[in-house]
């Protein structure tokens, strides 16, 4: 439906209809307060929860503020090099390089800032080459005090690592990247 056309619809749109969902393939024509945000083709919901109810984007489309699970999420890194550190706000690292990758995990502190911190590693390498891990000191898996667990992630699957406090420790491990089981990965 068109901006026009949903804006057409306002007075339709009260507080039963919260949560509603449309997709808006064209934009032209004015905006109404309701489609103030609608901006962009793409999914939008009604909210009429909100102070001024409106029309909302997420998912496909829209270019309204990122939503509160977008701040939390965190970035998403595409690795392509032989080395990456983890970086405070990394949610999701994907490798596309044409050789093995070494990824280090920073040391973090044991305060509620940083515990459960969850880092999602994904292995897209080129080549048949594998993910391996050091920690910020330089130490492998095998003698680091911060790795526990089986950090070697092999091309086309993933790891999903939660920090405890005092390590990083593997929540799900090579996940299969091409599997349906596991798609909600990422």
């Amino acid at each position: 439906m068109s901006r026009t056309a949903l804006g057409s619809k306002d007075a339709a749109y009260t507080l039963p209809q919260n949560g509603a969902i449309v997709f808006v393939n064209d934009i032209t024509g004015t905006t109404t307060a309701k489609t103030v945000d609608v901006s962009a083709t793409g999914f939008y919901y009604y909210d009429a929860l909100d102070a001024a109810p409106r029309w909302k984007t997420f998912g496909g489309g829209g270019s309204a503020t990122p939503q509160r699970y977008e701040v939390i999420r965190g970035n998403v890194v595409n690795v392509n090099q032989a080395t990456y550190t983890v970086q405070a706000d990394d949610n999701l690292v994907v490798t596309t390089f044409n050789a093995g990758v070494v990824i280090t995990m920073p040391t973090l502190t044991n305060t509620v800032a940083d515990i459960g911190r969850v880092v999602k590693i994904a292995n897209n390498n080129t080549t048949n080459t594998a993910v391996t891990f050091l920690d910020g000191s330089g130490n492998s898996p095998a003698t680091s005090t911060i790795l526990k667990g089986n950090f070697i992630v092999n091309r086309d699957r993933g790891i999903e690592l939660i920090w405890t406090g005092t390590t990083w420790s593997s929540l799900k491990n090579n996940l299969n990247l091409n599997s349906k089981k596991d798609e909600k990965y990422i």
